[in-house]
């Protein structure tokens, strides 16, 4: 009887440890999900944080006093002049200041390309540190953009009127990429646009390029569950190209094979719950992606306007 007795005995000491250990290992299990749970909430606080640097807001094209919202780097016109001259008998003293900016915190460089710095051709401000190493700005893509011919507003063509687009090209940040209108999918108790796959995806109830208005057109930042692509993981960068006086170009071609220019003038951001659908009446457009990294509870909108058409 003792031998069953100590076999038993030691079965119940072995469910005893085994529960212990079950305990223990649920604990360590509980603590690690509440230090992940809590370095996410971390994360996701300080990445909302600097969503405020995302926001530009420059002048339209045609709000540039030169009149001129495309043509970038032009040569210098004007002969230079020497500082320390006397001013001409007669001729009244350069007290000329520079324009004061549109806004607190906003960022003006006008096209006409920082314009003629001496002795000759306009010198981009990255490189004001270092003069030596100057050179005629010209933006990303510049072979692209020179061959285009300046539209404006009035260019725009009636809504429904032009092709769907095919292809969009983001020198600045490496894009080019497929566009295909977006459907409608059916969720049951309610609808909703689809996600766009591997491509930029156009609202359809939006105007198409070229057209009067403003169209929308969507992109995933990245895509780790679903692996639908991150056609738009480099457009965050945008701001920051704006704020150093970079020119951001988007080109647009439709199944026509006729190109627009968009030029790059406003990035906001808006939670995913107050993102609408805006008119406009000037041509426009806006590149949609979700901010920021692994929380994506909020949208980047860049917007450009229409400055040039290329036909085929």
């Amino acid at each position: 009887m003792s031998v069953g007795n100590d076999f038993l005995y030691s079965q119940k000491l072995q469910r005893r440890q085994w529960r212990r250990l079950l305990g223990l290992g649920l604990v360590v299990v509980g603590v690690m999900l509440l230090a992940g749970s809590g370095s996410y909430f971390l994360y996701a606080q300080i990445a909302r944080s600097g969503l405020g640097e995302l926001e530009v807001n420059l002048p339209l094209a045609s709000e540039d006093p030169t009149g001129n919202g495309l043509v970038v780097a032009p040569e210098a016109t004007q002969e230079p002049i020497d500082p320390t001259a006397a001013p001409a008998d007669g001729a009244p003293e350069n007290t000329q200041q520079p324009p004061a900016p549109t806004e607190a915190g906003s960022l003006y460089i006008p096209t006409s390309r920082f314009s003629t710095i001496y002795p000759g051709q306009g010198i981009h401000p990255k490189y004001w540190d270092a003069p030596y190493y100057a050179e005629a700005y010209k933006p990303a893509g510049w072979e692209l953009v020179q061959s285009f011919e300046p539209a404006s507003a009035s260019a725009a063509k009636p809504v429904g009127s032009q092709g769907r687009a095919t292809r969009i090209q983001i020198p600045a940040i490496g894009v080019d990429s497929d566009v295909r209108e977006l459907r409608v999918v059916n969720l049951g108790t309610s609808a909703a646009w689809e996600t766009p796959n591997q491509v930029v995806g156009h609202i359809p109830t939006t105007p198409n390029i070229g057209e009067a208005g403003r169209g929308y057109w969507f992109g995933h930042l990245e895509s780790p569950i679903r692996g639908e692509g991150n056609v738009f993981i480099n457009l965050p960068k945008i701001p920051d190209l704006l704020k150093k006086g970079e020119e951001i170009y988007v080109i647009f071609t439709n199944e026509d094979d006729i190109e627009y220019l968009y030029k790059v003038f406003n990035t906001t951001v808006v939670h995913q719950s107050e993102l609408g659908i805006d008119r406009a009446d000037s041509p426009l457009i806006s590149l949609v992606a979700c901010v920021p990294r692994l929380v994506y509870d909020h949208r980047l909108v860049v917007t450009a306007e229409l400055v040039g058409i290329k036909q085929a």
